[in-house]
């Protein structure tokens, strides 16, 4: 594997490299199945170039998660179709995996989840998947196609070792007979899926959605969850999301009880000349990697 000459977040020399790292961050540059707005394969490199800007002292968390170790691998070119790069995304989790590191794939649009997923699989690992997004992405095709981002959690479903699904700021599912009925298939599987729907927001237990995960948890988080007043850059946006402030209580609060094994984050479509919303979702991961890197009792 390559090393990025720029690493996410620029950590000093000796907390960058391969060996000292507890993070190991890869892009997975797909544009293959957008149904709407464009630009998520730039998404990875936005991150990458708003990293910089974020400052590595947590002032609200009194630490500095870059201490943990964050190496960054080189970008690959972008994948125009989901089968490549599904098929890369297992084969670059299963190298981090195999160094004993944890994996943090940017995306791109959501098609590739499942190909993290199998490589943790192989591992013989048992998990549950936390889910941030505005959609279900639970159909079974969509436009014919049962690669697509819209079908991201059905294809996670079917994997072995997969315990749980636990969506948070659900707005829209469908329920198309032509695409599996969705909402049916939701329904139907209640005793594997939980899901927490944005509109009831304000009333939600935090314990409580901690408690329908497993002890250990890969996320992965569609940036389209948080509300498009502070994430206008994603190809499907949907009003009523999530705020900041709500998004960090829940991830600290499962980072903290919880053993997270891997994340992605997906479906950053950046604005030419807007970086507020690159920024944010560079900060989001950051704050991620600092939550889970206390819960670890690594010195940050």
């Amino acid at each position: 594997m390559n090393y990025s000459e720029t690493p996410v977040f620029a950590p000093p020399e000796d907390f960058g490299s391969i060996e000292r790292a507890r993070f190991v961050i890869a892009a997975v540059p797909v544009e293959a199945t957008v149904s709407y707005g464009s630009g998520a394969s730039r998404g990875p490199a936005a991150i990458l170039e708003a990293s910089g800007q974020v400052e590595l002292f947590d002032v609200e968390e009194r630490n500095e998660p870059y201490r943990a170790g964050i190496a960054t691998l080189e970008f690959p070119q972008t994948f125009s179709s989901a089968h490549d790069a599904l098929a890369y995304a297992e084969k670059i989790t299963a190298a981090i995996l195999e160094m004993k590191k944890i994996p943090i794939l940017l995306g791109g649009d959501h098609s590739f989840t499942s190909g993290a997923l199998k490589a943790f699989a192989k591992k013989d690992i048992s998990f549950s998947i936390l889910h941030f997004d505005a959609h279900g992405d639970l159909r079974d095709t969509f436009h014919g196609d049962p690669l697509s981002h819209a079908c991201a959690l059905r294809r996670c479903l079917e994997i072995s070792h997969v315990e749980r699904l636990v969506q948070v700021g659900i707005r829209n599912v469908s329920n198309d007979p032509l695409d599996g009925s969705e909402f049916d298939f939701l329904c139907n599987n209640k005793e594997k899926i939980a899901t927490w729907y944005a509109k009831d927001m304000r009333e939600w237990d935090h314990t409580a959605i901690l408690d329908t995960l497993g002890e250990y948890v890969y996320i992965t988080f569609d940036v389209d969850a948080l509300d498009p007043s502070i994430m206008p850059a994603t190809g499907t946006p949907e009003p009523g999301g999530l705020d900041w402030q709500t998004t960090l209580a829940i991830l600290k609060n499962i980072c903290a009880h919880r053993t997270i094994i891997g994340l992605d984050v997906v479906e950053l479509a950046p604005i030419h000349g807007f970086h507020a919303p690159n920024f944010l979702v560079a900060k989001l991961i950051y704050k991620i990697l600092g939550f889970v890197a206390r819960k670890e009792q690594f010195p940050i």
